[in-house]
């Protein structure tokens, strides 16, 4: 199938008038999400509450429509023009007579537009067709079904619905900053706000140096490659070391995790004033930690003029992992350090006002944060000190190992020795050999490799065009030469 048919989800409750500018943005955010991914070869067409993809790589390209904010669900379809029902009937395409072969089936039918026939006498006129001496029709649990969307003079026939994100897209409703951690439930808080059509922007304080922002970096770079379509996010990074530990030297131990929040929320309020974001966003849950009883949290909000907005506030931890894990962060996510936690002791859960007046002026700490500030604009590079590969003496010692998207692979071949399903855990890799991955643009090679390291072993990363520009020669003579790899 050569097209896929993309059905919008919240944006058909909005009015005719609005529905031009949330197209607008939707189409921004496929016409990014395709440029990502180095498709140049398509059309989209509108079609009322559809897009149709025209793409000869419709099928591959699902996965991406799936992690696109705004889409309800997504199918690979054959499209059938027509001027009367029979000519619905004769199109029918051997594949869908295999599809349906030795087994019961049932065809379900939409209709949009004027048309001389119902639905139900399209289903019956197809299903008909499709019977055969070694199958039977059963509409209440078929084990195929046959779909035809009829929308004026063409019908849209597929096999499969694919879910897609649902909610609205991207850039259509306003920018907000998000407290980043790169922990379990920032990422989460960040991916629920996307779906709500905003952009979302993001703070990190980093407390601890290179090795922790690398971590938060691993997450960060993955969730915005993968779901943040149709407009460039920017990253706000605090040096806050020394403001830590100044912290620790005049804070008492027991309102240090307040202090730190109430920062926190200041930093971020003044960066959204001169950037003009409408709201803050966290991934606190009620009752979470200490500082996220509902007295904290009310009583640090109340330390700032800015909305707060908390998608997470009701949601448990399984909950959220739940989502994390469906989304892909989790794996990344249990590897960033929590070290937001100040205290030596018991904390205060439960602060007063002169709680507020013990804590005494905070605006030293906030300024020591907004002259600390580094703007970073889409991927960021993860500051790693040794992501170079070591000196080999033979390219044998070398494993490369494909960790691209199955679409990227299809359509951009690269010779490498394995694939990373072939690879198994980051615990399994053999210390004595190096290995070098492959990613689309070093994000998620790179993050891979820094995990390996850290594990002990020998390892980088490397984007695709890197790898054919330096290395896919050399591999390729090593092959030819009868250097054969021993097996991982």
């Amino acid at each position: 199938m050569d097209r896929l048919l993309i059905r919008y989800d919240e944006m058909t409750l909005k009015s005719r008038r609005k529905r031009r500018f949330f197209n607008l943005c939707f189409k921004r955010s496929v016409v990014s999400a395709l440029k990502k991914t180095g498709i140049e070869d398509y059309r989209l067409e509108l079609c009322d509450n559809r897009l149709i993809v025209h793409t000869d790589s419709a099928e591959e390209l699902i996965p991406l429509f799936q992690r696109i904010p705004g889409i309800h669900s997504v199918s690979p379809v054959l499209k059938i023009p027509f001027k009367t029902l029979d000519e619905i009937v004769e199109s029918l395409p051997q594949e869908c007579l295999d599809y349906v072969a030795d087994c019961s089936y049932a065809v379900r039918v939409k209709r949009s537009g004027e048309h001389p026939f119902r639905s139900m006498d399209v289903g019956a006129r197809v299903g008909g067709a499709l019977k055969s001496e070694t199958n039977w029709v059963n509409l209440s649990k078929p084990e195929k079904t046959v779909y035809l969307e009829v929308r004026d003079d063409v019908c849209y026939l597929f096999y499969d619905n694919y879910a897609g994100m649902g909610g609205l897209p991207i850039a259509s409703g306003g920018k907000v900053l998000s407290l980043f951690s790169g922990g379990l439930d920032s990422p989460v808080a960040f991916y629920q706000m996307l779906k709500r059509g905003v952009c979302v922007n993001s703070l990190f304080f980093n407390m601890e140096g290179d090795v922790t922002f690398s971590e938060a970096l691993s997450v960060y770079n993955y969730l915005i490659s993968n779901y943040a379509h149709g407009y460039k996010p920017v990253l706000f990074v605090v040096e806050a070391k020394e403001m830590v530990e100044k912290l620790r030297e005049e804070i008492p131990s027991n309102m240090r995790q307040l202090a730190l929040k109430i920062i926190f929320y200041q930093v971020a309020q003044k960066i959204c004033e001169r950037s003009s974001h409408m709201a803050l966003l966290t991934g606190e849950s009620a009752n979470q930690k200490s500082s996220q009883t509902l007295q904290s949290l009310c009583f640090i909000e109340k330390q700032v003029d800015i909305p707060v907005m908390r998608p997470l506030v009701g949601m448990n931890k399984d909950e959220i992992t739940a989502i994390a894990e469906k989304i892909g962060t989790a794996d990344y996510s249990k590897h960033v350090k929590e070290v937001c936690n100040l205290s030596e002791g018991p904390v205060i859960t439960l602060p007063k006002p002169h709680h507020m007046e013990r804590l005494g002026d905070l605006e030293p700490y906030v300024q020591m944060c907004i002259e600390n500030i580094s703007r970073f604009v889409g991927e960021v590079e993860l500051p790693e000190i040794n992501n170079q590969l070591p000196q080999l003496s033979s390219l044998n010692e070398l494993i490369v190992v494909d960790m691209r998207y199955q679409f990227s692979q299809s359509n951009f071949p690269l010779f490498t020795d394995i694939q990373l399903s072939q690879f198994g855990k980051v615990e399994d890799a053999d210390p004595t050999k190096t290995y070098l991955f492959v990613c689309e643009y070093n994000v998620r090679s790179r993050a891979h490799a820094y995990r390996i390291r850290k594990n002990g072993g020998n390892a980088a990363g490397i984007s695709q065009k890197q790898y054919k520009q330096y290395f896919e020669k050399l591999i390729i003579a090593r092959s030819r030469s009868g250097q054969v790899l021993q097996e991982v």
